[in-house]
């Protein structure tokens, strides 16, 4: 599993991006430092530092909640326990709480607050800047270029992150949680050799974890070594079996074997097994996925209802509200458009009535702008739906945030492809995420109606071997596009 930036518009975003945490060391050293007045407190944040690197978060929570409970202004375990514990309503109380303690610790302890709160307020420009001074502060602390390596993965700048993972090792080689961030990166760039000698040396460094097997069963389902990737996400569980993404890998791999009775099963262990609403949410989520990728859209709607009935159970408004987005998604896939809007009008009302911070209501709301401009498309409201990219895409340049920027030209392909404007739409869609296997398969459809058969088999076939674990736009495409070079 890898920090990754899923593509719903609230804190799931920041929780899949993780922000990895700060060295122990005193004040002189050239190590950023860590304020409290607790020693006993210092030594528990150090462990549940160690098992957030590695991506065990669940089990961290303990550790920086009994340091917060001897040290009650223990900044920077706030901090920690925001990324460790699942539920988002603590992950944004835990922000702010951080975030008002940051005039009582260090110059590099309140750099990396700052930081944390520019990443959850997406703000780009001002994360970078505030990355750059920590840098410039503490050259020596692996940490601060792993944040900064993070920040630009976050965007899709690869090589860019590469860059300042590279430091981070230089730094500190043994530094385990770089490897696998450098794996993702070269993966993302196609670079499957350098990306597998990357996860090796994860599970060099830390073989008595189960993401480095996690890790590396991702690249082997991308590569299309199904069986092997099972045997290493397998591997993960045998050595954790609650380590609930490997299940959601199993799962992927058997829905692309096309066994997805089994791919279900497998994720129905995890669902009967869970210890909290969150690890039952990834078990619902894969199923819905596994529905999805099968052809049966009634069923996964039946099991959207089933997960969002635990947000209900627990007045749960942030999840409620981020579900909203992918049941929205859904209704527009099988067509009813009316429930899709409807969807995305209570979404934007929760959203406003949340605890969020005034930045994160308004990228919230823009990023539901753009899911009602599906619905119009889908209406054929081409000019409504026109007038919504431009004010998104005026919305992501002032954020120069380039996510946001491929979003809005994702928009505008649609539209166009919509409007039979093929040469438009794939460059228009060549500009959009192409991680999204969705985004592949429409500029797929631009060229199979310019009537260039060679390039629209090309991006079908592309579309159709993306092979990524639990993602919802490609399982809304893959048997299509399959279909499309197998008819």
């Amino acid at each position: 599993m890898f920090r990754k930036n899923i593509s719903t518009i609230l804190f799931f975003t920041l929780l899949s991006i993780y922000i990895l945490l700060l060295s122990s060391c005193t004040k002189e050293s050239i190590k950023i430092p860590i304020t409290t007045n607790s020693e006993k407190a210092k030594e528990l944040y150090v462990k549940g530092l160690s098992l957030s690197d590695r991506l065990r978060g669940q089990e961290a929570v303990k550790y920086f909640d009994d340091a917060i409970a001897l040290d009650s202004n223990f900044a920077m375990a706030y901090i920690g326990l925001a990324f460790a514990d699942a539920n988002p309503n603590h992950f944004f109380a835990n922000i702010q709480k951080a975030m008002s303690l940051k005039d009582k610790v260090s110059d590099g302890e309140r750099l990396w607050i700052e930081a944390v709160d520019a990443q959850v307020n997406n703000q780009t420009n001002e994360l970078r800047s505030i990355l750059k001074e920590l840098i410039d502060l503490y050259p020596d602390d692996e940490r601060a270029y792993n944040f900064m390596g993070t920040a630009y993965f976050a965007t899709q700048e690869y090589k860019e992150s590469i860059t300042y993972y590279l430091e981070a090792l230089k730094i500190n080689p043994d530094y385990s949680p770089v490897y696998n961030q450098l794996g993702y990166a070269y993966r993302f760039l196609k670079n499957f050799n350098e990306a597998e000698k990357m996860f090796q040396k994860y599970i060099e460094l830390i073989p008595n974890d189960p993401n480095p097997y996690d890790s590396y069963g991702e690249l082997l389902m991308e590569m299309g070594e199904f069986d092997k990737s099972i045997a290493n996400y397998k591997k993960a569980l045998s050595v954790n079996p609650y380590f609930t993404f490997s299940y959601l890998g199993i799962a992927s791999n058997l829905n692309y074997k096309d066994e997805h009775v089994q791919a279900r099963n497998m994720l129905q262990k995890l669902l009967v097994s869970a210890k909290n609403d969150n690890q039952k949410r990834i078990a619902y989520n894969g199923i819905i996925i596994s529905y999805i990728d099968e052809g049966n859209l009634a069923a996964a709607l039946k099991t959207t209802n089933e997960m969002r009935q635990l947000a209900i159970n627990t007045s749960d408004t942030i999840t409620l509200a981020n579900e909203y987005i992918p049941l929205g998604i859904l209704y527009i896939e099988m067509g009813k458009l009316s429930k899709a809007k409807d969807i995305f009008d209570r979404s934007i009302q929760l959203v406003q009535n949340s605890s969020f911070s005034k930045q994160m209501k308004i990228n919230a709301i823009q990023n539901i702008s753009v899911d009602i401009a599906f619905v119009d498309i889908k209406r054929g409201k081409y000019e409504i739906a026109r007038k919504k990219a431009e004010n998104f895409f005026v919305y992501a340049s002032e954020q120069n945030n380039p996510n946001l920027i491929r979003l809005a030209y994702q928009l505008y392909g649609m539209i166009a492809l919509a409007e039979k404007e093929y040469e438009t739409a794939i460059e228009y869609l060549r500009k959009s995420d192409q991680n999204n296997p969705y985004n592949i398969y429409r500029i797929a459809l631009a060229y199979e109606n310019l009537g260039d058969t060679e390039r629209a088999n090309s991006y079908f076939s592309k579309a159709a071997h993306a092979n990524l674990v639990s993602n919802r736009n490609y399982s809304y495409i893959r048997e299509k596009a399959l279909k499309k070079i197998h008819p």
